[in-house]
């Protein structure tokens, strides 16, 4: 024989379900969504590389996704020496864009080969991201 259960039984049941289905939502909302920048986490950063010559119009691409303001610092440089830099700022940057930093032509002094592309953000909280890339001069 089956045993009956009591109505204030199964409304326990349910309200207690219901109370944790609840608390796993609002701990969701908390982290964040999965394609959302989140605030206790570092910005997204990806520099890409390329190719470039040498006294005409350069191009250099990055992805960055972050919830807020950021800064970012853009530099090129061959070895140690420093061919261009810039500081720059976006505000709520997304993942699907790809931002572009025209800095002006690299100089015919400085030599052909491999330089290093490098882009640093900050974020409003103080997090920190580095991504750099070889760009190629000719």
């Amino acid at each position: 024989m089956a045993k009956r259960v009591s109505f204030q039984t199964v409304l326990i049941l349910v309200v207690l379900v219901a109370g944790a289905l609840g608390c796993s939502q609002v701990a969701r909302a908390d982290r964040g969504s999965s394609t959302g920048a989140q605030l206790d986490t570092a910005p997204r950063l990806k520099a890409y590389g390329g190719l470039a010559r040498r006294g005409f119009r350069v191009y250099f691409a990055y992805r960055l996704q972050d919830d807020g303001t950021v800064t970012v610092r853009a530099s090129v440089r061959i070895g140690r020496r420093l061919a261009r830099s810039a500081t720059l700022k976006h505000t709520a940057p997304y993942w699907e864009r790809r931002y572009l930093w025209k800095p002006k032509p690299i100089s015919t002094s400085f030599p052909a080969g491999v330089y290093t592309y490098c882009v640093a953000v900050t974020d409003d909280a103080g997090h920190h991201k580095k991504s750099c890339a070889s760009y190629r001069v000719v």
